[in-house]
């Protein structure tokens, strides 16, 4: 069977929300945006040794385990230094995670190209990922563990095109999370955004 064509990924994100709230997290999310690489014949790719972090299985889990305990989240947009407030009692929790579940270091391509470090406590465990590869769009990972179960994820994560050049840190706890981020185009003003989610169950 011939290889599959090169697929492009085109995100779509829709938030149910105020009218005020929902263009600023869209153009907020614009800048997120990224294409990723072609989609592959799964049965051609090579086995991946030495897995890194499934953040796609963790947050898809989370997303499931929010939505079963009617978690609501507070969430507080700064946009170069307007802010604006909004509760939300029933969340879409795999739209508010998205920019975590889509992340993935386990692509063959990419999965050897980052270093693992690691400092173990008596019942605490720290894991860095360090991107060996210039390109890489995600640059560390930071997981913090307690009991086996991760307590905070750090991500940080830089983009350069021909249009802009973009700068992330998202972070992740079990109460609150948090996406921050900075947009120099190459002609205009810079960009900077914060989004705060509280969560309270």
């Amino acid at each position: 069977m011939k290889p599959m064509l090169r697929c492009i990924w085109i995100k779509q994100l829709n938030y149910k929300e105020q009218n005020s709230m929902n263009k600023n997290l869209l153009v907020f999310y614009m800048f997120l945006f990224l294409i990723f690489p072609g989609c592959k014949d799964s049965s051609k790719n090579p086995e991946i040794k030495n897995k890194l972090f499934d953040f796609s299985a963790y947050f898809s889990a989370e997303a499931k385990r929010l939505q079963s305990a009617n978690s609501k989240l507070e969430k507080t947009l700064l946009k170069n230094n307007n802010s604006e407030k909004l509760l939300v009692e029933n969340p879409d929790w795999l739209a508010e995670l998205k920019p975590f579940t889509d992340i993935s270091l386990n692509k063959p391509a990419i999965a050897s190209s980052y270093k693992t470090d690691s400092l173990r406590n008596e019942n605490s465990l720290q894991i860095t990922y360090s991107a060996m590869d210039e390109s890489a769009p995600v640059k560390n990972v930071v997981l913090y563990f307690s009991n086996s179960e991760p307590d905070s994820i750090i991500i940080i994560k830089a983009t350069n095109t021909i249009y802009y050049t973009l700068t992330e840190e998202l972070r992740y706890s079990k109460k609150q999370y948090s996406i921050n981020a900075s947009t120099q185009p190459k002609a205009g003003k810079a960009i900077q955004f914060s989004l705060t989610g509280v969560i309270t169950e």
